[in-house]
This record gives structure tokens, C-alpha cells and sequence, in this order.
């Protein structure tokens, strides 16, 4: 499931990846467990015609469950979440045109929604909320808790990050205000190039003085 680094933009790195839950092979587990179960047992309890008869499809059965198995195994490596330090990418399957991106500065809010099954095996659905109210659920994680956490920590990371100077010298600062001065010495060379007269100088430099 990890991301190529050419896919990467300059100076963004991947911060986790957290692949879905084992509860996504139950159906395909038990499905292979049961047939493999049943390819065993029929040799052992059938002997002649029954056993070839009922052999032959529980083999059939077999090898559709380990396909089904391996599929699962290829989405599974496939699908998940991807935190990197600037964005989220929910891959959902094999095809990497089923993924979604959503950039950290735009994340508003992430919850986890959980079932009662959910819970007693440990996983949950990550609901990310960006500004406008789109939402992107990424399901069946492991440990949703500490992927919550992870997720906004990114999201603060970089949306404080997006507050400072693009020189990376931190949050801007306002700047500060000329003194009279500052002024005074702007007016002199005002004067000497001819653009406000002698008469406007000696105004401003009275009421600039007050100010001291």
C-alpha cells in the first residue's frame, strides 16, 4: 500500500501507514477453513463412488476459497489509510483510481464510529471531515483510537505550519511603526528634492517634535 516516493512532493514524507483490520478476511477465512476441513474429513469417512462424488466438488470448493482468499489478500495490501505530512489518501482497492486524497489544512474534524462488533475485535471507521462538510470514511481500521490521534496531530502539524512565512522563519510579525524620527528624516530629503516647501517642512517638523 505504500506510496512510490515519486508520487511525493518535495519534502512531504510518509508519517504511517495503517492497512484494514484482519476481520476483513472472516468471509474468506472460514469459507477456506471449512473446505479444507471437508477435503480432509471425506477421505477418511467415504471410501468408493461417495467419495469421489463428494470429493471432487469439495476440491472445486477449496480452490474458489484460496482464490477468494488471495483477492482478499490483494485488496487488503491495497486498502487503508495513508498519513503523510501533508495529506490523507484512502486507497479502497486495488485500482488507484478508487483513492481519495484530502489535504491536512483542509481536515475540520475526525471521529471514530464504531459497532458492537466492532468493538470486541478491536476496529472501528475513521470519519474525516474537511471544510464544507465533505466527509471521507475510511473503515475497518485497527485501533481507531490511536489512528484518530495520529490523523489530527498530522492535521495540526500542518495547518500551524501554514501559518508561518514561506521561509519557514515562523508566524508573521506585524511590522513596526516609523518613530517621528523616521518621519522627520523622510521630510528633509522631501524638502531637498524640491517636492514639499520649506514652509510645509518647518509645519511638520514643529508638530513631529511635539510628539518626542
Amino acid at each position: 500500500m505504500g506510496i512510490p516516493r515519486r508520487y511525493l512532493g518535495e519534502g512531504e514524507e510518509v508519517l504511517d501507514e495503517v492497512r484494514p483490520h484482519w476481520s476483513f478476511f472472516t468471509g474468506p477465512g472460514a469459507a477456506l477453513a471449512s473446505l479444507l476441513v471437508l477435503a480432509v474429513a471425506i477421505p477418511l469417512n467415504a471410501a468408493g463412488t461417495a467419495r469421489d462424488v463428494l470429493l471432487a466438488p469439495a476440491v472445486v470448493g477449496l480452490l474458489a476459497a484460496l482464490g477468494w482468499t488471495a483477492f482478499r489478500y490483494a485488496r487488503w495490501a491495497t486498502a487503508g489509510l495513508v498519513v503523510t505530512t501533508e495529506r490523507i489518501i484512502h486507497r479502497q482497492g486495488i485500482r488507484a483510481r478508487h483513492s481519495r486524497e484530502l489535504a491536512l489544512a483542509e481536515v475540520v474534524e475526525v471521529s471514530v464510529s464504531r459497532t458492537a462488533a466492532q468493538r470486541l475485535v478491536g476496529s472501528g471507521d475513521l470519519v474525516i471531515t474537511s471544510r464544507g462538510g465533505h466527509e471521507v470514511v475510511v473503515p475497518g481500521l485497527p485501533g481507531p483510537a490511536g489512528v484518530r490521534q495520529l490523523v489530527v496531530d498530522a492535521a495540526s502539524a500542518a495547518q500551524e505550519g501554514g501559518d508561518e512565512d514561506d521561509d519557514g522563519a515562523g508566524p508573521r510579525q506585524p511590522s513596526a511603526e516609523p518613530s517621528p524620527l523616521d518621519h522627520l528624516e523622510r521630510l528633509d530629503e522631501l524638502r531637498r528634492r524640491g517636492v514639499i516647501s520649506r514652509a510645509e517642512f518647518e509645519a511638520k517638523k514643529a508638530q513631529l517634535l511635539d510628539r518626542l
